[in-house]
């Protein structure tokens, strides 16, 4: 795609994430519950997403249902939504530091409420 954000694969993080047991073990030597245990609030977290946390996943929820995120730098941002089968991946911009230029979380948990509601119909 011309002028279009390669996202390196990002947008598979819901894949990985869901399947216990998968190569993140063997590569990570991390126990199988470990998605879910990192998909769930350890702390109340605070900014600055102002969510709880998990284990490198910030917790939400999207159109009532469980959702986590990941965020990075100047608005980038993983948005999953596991009932839905559903991620959101938002690529940065510095631009998007300025005070009043919208934020790519908001934008993602916009689009992930209004995709779900439209699955629901």
């Amino acid at each position: 795609m011309t002028g279009g954000a390669h996202c390196g694969g990002l947008e598979d993080i819901d894949r990985v994430m869901e399947q216990p047991g998968s190569w993140i073990d063997a590569l990570l030597a991390v126990p199988g519950r470990y998605p879910l245990r990192a998909t769930t609030g350890r702390s109340a977290g605070g900014p600055p997403e102002g969510l709880p946390y998990g284990w490198l996943f910030w917790v939400c929820r999207v159109a009532g249902r469980p959702a986590y995120m990941a965020a990075g730098w100047a608005g980038q941002y993983v948005l999953v939504v596991p009932e839905e089968t559903l991620t959101i991946v938002v690529t940065g911009d510095p631009e998007g530091l300025r005070p009043g230029s919208g934020s790519g979380l908001a934008v993602a948990r916009d689009l992930a409420a209004a995709l779900v509601a439209e699955q629901a119909r």
